[in-house]
Order: C-alpha cells, then structure tokens, then sequence
C-alpha cells in the first residue's frame, strides 16, 4: 500500500478558492445581514403594499441565494481530494467525509502528462463539478456525452486513467511520476 499526497493547489484553482471563499464565505453574508437587520429596523418589512412586498421577496431569495454560498463551501471543503492510495486491488481516492475507490484489476490505459480539455464540457458539465474551489473534483459532462471523474488540484500534474469499461478519471499527485511507476505494477 502506497500512498500520495494530491498536489497543492496551482493557477486557476488556487485563484478561485482565494476569491470566492473571502466574497461569498464572509463578506457577501455579513453584508446581506446588515441589510435584514436595517431593513426589519427600518419598518419597511411590516409594509403591505404590493410593490414593498415584491421588494421584501426579492430581497429575502438573494439572502437565501447568498447564505447559501457558506454551506456549499463547507461541502465542497468535506469533499475535495486529501491522498491517493494505492493498494493492490483499488485505487483511493482520500477525501475528509469519504473515500473514493476505483479498481486497478481493469485500468487499460495510464497517461502522463495528461491535458483537460475544458472546452469540450458541455453547459451543464460546469454545474457538476466544484468549478474549481478547493481544486477541480467532481464528475463532468463531456459534449460527447462521456462523463470524466475529476480529482485535480495542479493542471500540470494530471494523470489520465482510462478504465475498460471506458471511464477516465484524471487525479493529480503531488509527485506524478512516482505514482504513474507504481500504478503500473497494480495494473491488470
């Protein structure tokens, strides 16, 4: 049993997470909570007039919208890519809540480097996925209709792993030469 640390988070991944955690983990929730408690204070949420009510719905659906954004961070964090560990029968994939197993007895193929084609996901591909926070882990939808099980942190550290049954996973170890060597011995 062997196992890697995934890659530390690189490029776009790094950015994403460093921007949007701050924004909409934080600020943007603390903002929208200052304006219900101006807005109660105020008298305005007791009106009854048709066009303040509106207001009042559309106020609380971006709230909701936005104090949102904290709880799927902290999914996103529970379930982004820790290790890689290969032992003879599966590969796992560590991740704080859970573990993700493929088998090794049916890899036909081991690429690396690998290269993620990004403009292949269809529109609803992006809706699946972490989108990049906390590094690019999910499944997404490719045009063709074929599904790639991603756990990546370092775009430069890709490697591709194609199944028989014509899954690919691409997962990126923080050292991807070593991991490629000893995933070949596992290999059926």
């Amino acid at each position: 049993m062997t196992t890697f640390d995934i890659a530390p988070l690189h490029g776009q991944q790094r950015i994403l997470t460093w921007i949007f955690i701050p924004l909409f983990g934080i600020f943007m929730p603390s903002l929208f909570g200052c304006m219900i408690t101006m807005f109660v204070i105020s008298g305005t949420a007791f009106a009854t007039d048709a066009s303040t009510l509106s207001k009042i719905s559309y106020l609380f659906m971006m709230v909701g919208i936005v104090l949102m954004m904290p709880i799927w961070f902290t999914i996103l964090f529970f379930y982004r890519p820790l290790a890689v560990e290969l032992t003879g029968k599966q590969i796992l994939v560590k991740r704080p809540l859970s573990t993700y197993q493929i088998p090794c007895n049916t890899i036909q193929q081991i690429n690396y480097p690998a290269k993620i084609e990004y403009r292949n996901q269809g529109w609803w591909g992006q809706w699946q996925h972490s989108g990049g926070v906390f590094g690019l882990f999910g499944k997404v939808r490719q045009r063709d209709g074929s599904i790639h099980h991603m756990f990546v942190t370092d775009d430069s550290k890709v490697v591709e792993i194609i199944l028989m049954d014509g899954k690919q996973y691409f997962i990126s170890p923080n050292k991807p030469e070593a991991f490629v060597k000893v995933l070949a011995q596992y290999a059926g």
